[in-house]
């Protein structure tokens, strides 16, 4: 399995190093990520002042509009439009690159025009499929926090002297674990509407199938790279504490730098599972 592991990254990374138009989807993600997070960033100052004061105080209090806690809540404020993005446009971008990808393994002509718009034909399965990804993830989320609570509750009556950063990075990292299930069982979604041109309901129960079927390689598969994130999720965890140890304005460094990383790794994570399916289609022997 671990052959077959290596040899997946080593073929996705090749193509991603010799043909960086694949990356093109997310880079305009990014870009449209950072543009958002700058606002945000702005968004205590006039003339932005008048749209954002009134949201943000409502939904998240007086200090929320005055320094250092705009810096503070900047976390927050991005995640939500983060999910904005990936929902209206992310998803439909990162079907593109799948394209963009089967067409260079399959040495198809690779134009941009004619990708998007294919893309853009299957939008509501698309949207439907990040749809899904932000309610499981919430639905998920709600479930860790009663699962995690009773045992912190457990361990804390044989470790009374855990402090409450233990237990939140704890959480954080209980929280990554079942992210990365989720994704095991659902991730091959898009590929599978792509590359084998299903609907989205029919992918969703193939992607089931085959993330319970091939459980360990997919997770061991799409597990290094999504370990990159895991810094940047524990450091979002904690901006009131990342403040006082440096400057408030590292929140937004550390934001920056997350939507970086965060264009390789969804990239090749995506691209990882596609070069999966291209290989099975073509009879390659996949470990189980």
């Amino acid at each position: 399995m671990k052959n077959s592991i290596r040899k997946f990254w080593v073929e996705t990374l090749d193509v991603m190093v010799k043909n960086p138009i694949v990356l093109m989807p997310f880079v305009f993600i990014a870009f449209l990520e950072i543009l958002t997070l700058e606002f945000l960033y702005f968004s205590y100052k006039e003339p932005l002042s008048y749209i954002a004061y009134p949201v943000i105080r409502k939904f998240f209090g007086e200090a929320a509009i005055h320094y250092p806690g705009n810096v503070l809540i900047l976390a927050k404020l991005f995640y939500y439009a983060q999910v904005a993005i990936y929902i209206s446009i992310g998803v439909t971008l990162n079907a593109a690159a799948v394209n963009i990808f089967k067409n260079i393994n399959q040495r198809l002509p690779v134009r941009l025009d004619a990708i998007l718009k294919n893309s853009f034909r299957r939008y509501f399965g698309y949207f439907a499929y990040g749809c899904l990804i932000i309610a499981a993830s919430f639905l998920l989320n709600k479930v860790s926090i009663i699962i995690f609570a009773k045992g912190a509750r457990l361990i804390g009556k044989l470790l009374p002297q855990i402090t409450q950063t233990y237990f939140y990075t704890g959480f954080t990292i209980f929280q990554f674990v079942v992210s990365v299930i989720m994704y095991t069982l659902l991730i091959s979604i898009v590929p599978l509407m792509v590359i084998e041109k299903k609907s989205f309901l029919k992918s969703f129960f193939v992607s089931v199938y085959l993330g319970v079927r091939h459980f360990f390689g997919i997770f061991a598969l799409i597990l290094l790279p999504f370990i990159l994130y895991l810094p940047f999720i524990v450091l979002k965890s904690f901006p009131g504490q990342l403040a006082d140890k440096l400057f408030p304005e590292v929140n937004l460094l550390v934001l920056t730098a997350g939507v970086v990383v965060t264009v390789f790794v969804d990239c090749f994570m995506i691209l990882c599972v596609s070069q999966r399916l291209i290989d099975t289609r073509k009879g390659t022997k996949v470990s189980k």
